[in-house]
């Protein structure tokens, strides 16, 4: 994910965050809020780190097709990023799971 996009996510994120009642008075408390930015953060760093492990993945296949990596590196590189993916994917359905979940709740 791009710098700017990024960015952009955490500026929306703050924006809501931010929204007060008619009461003046934040709707989400401020130790949440803090929490919730360092894990939505993590959440992108996550995703930074799976397409790095991706492409490091496709850098050795390509390097080992010329003869110039051992294909022990390349195992490696493609089970890191097989498990990054896998983490990623995992991580998604518990957040739409949790998404799923929350629109079933009663009002």
């Amino acid at each position: 994910m791009s710098d700017v996009s990024m960015h952009t996510a955490l500026t929306a994120k703050n924006a809501y965050a931010s929204t007060k009642t008619d009461t003046g008075k934040n709707i989400i408390p401020e130790n949440v809020i803090s929490r919730d930015e360092s894990a939505f953060a993590q959440l992108l760093g996550q995703l930074q780190d799976t397409q790095e492990a991706t492409r490091m993945a496709e850098t050795k296949s390509l390097q080992a097709i010329g003869g110039k990596a051992d294909v022990v590196d390349v195992v490696n590189a493609i089970t890191n990023a097989e498990i990054a993916i896998e983490t990623l994917v995992a991580t998604r359905d518990k957040v739409i799971g949790a998404y799923k979940e929350i629109l079933n709740m009663p009002i």
